[in-house]
């Protein structure tokens, strides 16, 4: 049976690994498509913090580690896009003037919010650190799709790959560690907000007249 259970947590975790990914790459093709992108500029902010700290800081076991740098490199590939595209992408409060200054602040808040939780939790796999800018990720993307007009850079596929992505993650967590109140909410939190997101994205497409299973 541990056996068994050690099986599921390790698929578990390979299946996370590449939802995430194609999650990533799915976004990257997007915003060169629609020349928008279709992640707040926030939570690619807190991704690539994460992504740097648990890669050359906290670095993790291989082959999580090199994934963490794979992911990093995407994520400032996004970064890159977000700031190509900004005139086509409503971003939150990083706009006009306070665009460059804005993302500078947000990288280093969550770089700085992330690394002293970590230390101050000793969580040295950034499993809190992770989940909580996952669910801030999963929130802005709710805020992003009220706050716009159109679907420039957003797929189906990219709300459910996420949401696939950090199911994955939460089962290989949970099979690997006791349970805890905490990391249990965050994921439960996480799931109905990537959830909701990717029924409100269907309702959406369907308010415009448009399949949502042919855009990829």
């Amino acid at each position: 049976m541990n056996a068994l259970l050690h099986q599921i947590g390790d698929w578990s975790i390979i299946a996370g690994d590449f939802f995430w990914l194609l999650t990533y790459l799915m976004l990257i093709r997007l915003a060169f498509m629609d020349k928008a992108l279709g992640i707040p500029v926030l939570a690619v902010c807190g991704n690539i913090s994460w992504e740097f700290i648990y890669s050359f800081i906290i670095p993790l076991t291989p082959p999580q580690v090199y994934l963490n740098i794979l992911w990093l490199f995407l994520d400032i590939i996004i970064l890159c896009l977000a700031i190509r595209f900004r005139q086509t992408s409503e971003q939150e409060f990083f706009r006009g003037l306070f665009f460059y200054p804005g993302i500078a602040a947000c990288l280093l808040l969550s770089f700085g919010a992330m690394l002293s939780m970590s230390c101050g939790f000793s969580d040295w796999i950034g499993k809190y650190a992770g989940f909580g800018q996952n669910l801030i990720m999963s929130l802005m993307f709710l805020v992003m799709l009220a706050k716009r007009q159109d679907l420039a850079g957003q797929s189906i596929y990219i709300a459910l790959f996420k949401l696939l992505g950090s199911l994955g993650m939460f089962i290989w967590f949970y099979m690997a560690y006791s349970f805890m109140l905490v990391r249990t909410f965050l994921y439960i939190s996480i799931f109905t907000c990537d959830a909701l997101y990717l029924i409100l994205l269907y309702r959406k497409h369907r308010e415009l007249g448009l399949n949502p299973w042919k855009k990829f």
